[in-house]
């Protein structure tokens, strides 16, 4: 029995031998004559045959010690990759572990070798990893990742000619033949179609970042691409979402990088989103909270730039996203409640460039709701810090003036639901009232008045307020947002003594006076505005802090009243027998800027000659001669048609 088996044995035994050969050929991937074809970058494949692994190796390793002079990390691979041991390498013979340690070094050199890709000795390093280590076919996908930020110079599709395509990348395979540059529009396509390229584009660069090896050509093509796509995406919700979904995640971690071109490409891409799309209120309060998280490490670590372009940044979400009567249903993130902690003394001055701007006014009411709930909130007590950096932000910041009214609001709601209750202190809600009255003491009547006429029956609080905030002119304000004519011009008559007061009551009267001359309808009251003794100080000088509206010069107000008051001849005489005192004040404060005040009040007032009025002639006459006497001073009333003429 044991001698006829034999032959069987032996059969068995050969059969095996062939399947194991044919089996290493399959893993392989090469037939022999693949395997007989020399692969080359540098050279033709003529003389690739020619040259054997020894002559290899020294191209490699003057090529490596070239690129060491550039970065010495590549002397780590001298003894791994380039080492003596590469002379018999063969990928088919190799253990499992061996693989595994030239896999992982491959792994670590291509993204280093990626930045100097344009350079010989790079090409030369890539000659040796190609002939010996066969890259071109078993890491195509990392070398090509290597070479992707080159994707429009010639040398890239010179090197997707002699890769083996993984099948991801298989329509690259035209550009064997044409040698033509790839397009990014192309690139950005194929991302379209195949989600998990995007994905492997943003792990190739962000693992880099990740290992301090990133360049600026690979950090561009990741911001590239996506704003790309966002863009070309925009009006398709379910492609959007994708690309956020995908994307998005690298971009919120580069926020906090210590790498400042991935953080600033993050900073771009979340710019670029929110100005194509609406975001989710889901994704919206996650990429808030991974910027606060951002803008907390800035404060913590004294990080000044890096401060001023995610306060950029977050505005921006927040002008693009959420409107400013919409921020209350925005949720408190994380990290607000240590900002408001956080010492802010060194960054007011960038704080305030960023944050003075109309576009803020979302973020700062975003920040202001969540001081006034963290600090006066649930408790009524201040908590440690929090309660003054409210009062720093008004002292600092002249974009709170937006926000007064909605501080004031908060805390009278606040004190009418909680005044008397015997857990509510209410001294920190009167102190803040009290900062916000001598920053924005206009403001602050404007919105006390409309709350008292709105809450009947809290004269104890009103008292609370003019003994506890040291302001008394209650009254008066509600006098002033009157809706009877009469009273307003009532008011008005209190102004002068005002103006004569302490700073912020002199502050008070400017913005007050500019109030009237932009909204009041009514003549007799304007005409009372006019007739104030301290009317040219109120009026030279915009009151600092206030809106932009209330801010206009009076060489502004006085063409716009004239014009909007035309058929009222009683009033525009009353107007320009205020002019000469309004133009002395101007040219008393800019006294440099004379000639250029006098073109501006004469312009003014000169289409006023041809009224058929005869008391406004006289009045326009009397302040062309005060402003201008070189040309107007011997003007009569007889002469007005040559005069005008002649000028």
């Amino acid at each position: 029995f044991f001698v006829s088996f034999l032959p069987f044995s032996f059969w068995l035994w050969t059969m095996a031998t062939s399947l194991k050969k044919q089996l290493q050929s399959w893993r392989s991937g090469l037939n022999l004559t693949q395997k007989r074809t020399r692969v080359s970058f540098m050279f033709t494949a003529q003389d690739a045959v020619q040259i054997d692994i020894p002559t290899m190796l020294k191209i490699g390793r003057k090529g490596l010690a070239e690129l060491a002079h550039l970065d010495s990390r590549f002397n780590a691979f001298v003894e791994t990759l380039f080492g003596d041991s590469s002379l018999t390498f063969e990928r088919e013979t190799a253990s499992r572990n061996a693989l595994r340690a030239v896999d992982e070094s491959l792994r670590q050199l291509l993204p280093l070798l990626s930045p100097h890709f344009l350079l010989k000795p790079a090409h030369m390093v890539l000659e040796f990893l190609i002939r010996v280590y066969e890259i071109y076919f078993y890491n195509a996908e990392w070398l090509l990742l290597c070479a992707l930020p080159y994707h429009s110079h010639g040398l890239f599709p010179k090197l997707v000619a002699l890769i083996h395509l993984p099948a991801r990348w298989e329509w690259l395979k035209p550009m064997k033949n044409s040698q033509a540059a790839l397009p990014r529009d192309l690139l950005v396509q194929r991302c379209l179609t195949d989600w998990t390229l995007l994905k492997t584009i943003c792990e190739w660069v962000s693992n880099a970042v990740s290992s301090e090896v990133s360049f600026t050509g690979s950090v561009a093509l990741f911001a590239a691409v996506v704003i790309e796509l966002l863009t070309s995406t925009e009006g398709s919700e379910a492609s959007s979402a994708k690309i956020m979904k995908v994307a998005m995640p690298f971009v919120m971690n580069s926020y906090t990088s210590a790498n400042s071109e991935w953080r600033v490409a993050g900073l771009m891409v979340t710019v670029s989103a929110c100005h194509c799309l609406q975001l989710s209120p889901k994704f919206l309060h996650a990429l808030i909270g991974q910027l606060f998280a951002a803008l907390l490490g800035c404060l913590t670590d004294g990080l000044g730039p890096r401060f001023k372009e995610v306060l950029e940044c977050l505005v921006f979400v927040f002008h693009s996203q959420v409107p400013t009567e919409s921020v209350g249903s925005l949720p408190v993130v994380a990290a607000i409640p240590a900002i408001l902690q956080a010492d802010w003394g060194p960054f007011w001055e960038l704080a305030s460039d960023v944050l003075d701007s109309t576009s803020s006014q979302s973020m700062v009411r975003y920040l202001v709701s969540a001081m006034l709930r963290h600090s006066l909130g649930e408790s009524g007590a201040a908590a440690a810090g929090q309660g003054s950096l409210l009062g720093e932000c008004l002292q600092n910041l002249q974009c709170m003036g937006h926000h007064a009214e909605f501080i004031v609001g908060w805390c009278w709601t606040t004190l009418r639901q909680r005044h008397g209750t015997p857990d509510f202190d209410e001294r920190p809600v009167l102190t803040l009232l009290s900062e916000v009255e001598s920053r924005y003491p206009w403001q602050f009547d404007k919105e006390l008045s409309s709350n008292i006429r709105n809450s009947p029956g809290c004269t104890a609080l009103v008292d609370l307020l003019s003994s506890s905030v040291g302001c008394s002119r209650h009254a008066a304000a509600l006098e002033i947002f009157s809706p009877v004519p009469g009273i307003r011009e009532s008011a008005v008559g209190k102004l002068d003594a005002l103006a004569q007061g302490q700073p912020h009551d002199l502050e008070y009267a400017r913005q007050t006076v500019a109030h009237f001359l932009l909204t009041e309808d009514d003549p007799q009251v304007l005409a009372a505005v006019f007739g104030l003794s301290q009317l040219p100080a109120l009026l030279v000088q915009p009151a600092p802090g206030a809106f932009p509206a209330t801010s206009l010069p009076v060489t502004q107000h006085l063409p716009r009243l004239l014009q909007r008051f035309a058929d009222n001849a009683e009033l525009i005489r009353v107007i320009l027998a205020a002019t000469p005192g309004l133009f002395d004040a101007a040219v008393a404060a800019a006294p440099t800027e004379k000639e250029a005040l006098v073109l501006q009040f004469t312009c003014s007032v000169l289409p006023w000659l041809l009224s058929d009025k005869q008391t406004v002639v006289s009045a326009v006459a009397k302040v062309l001669a005060h402003v201008d006497p070189a040309h107007f001073g011997t003007l009569r009333i007889g002469q007005f048609d040559a005069s005008i003429a002649e000028s």
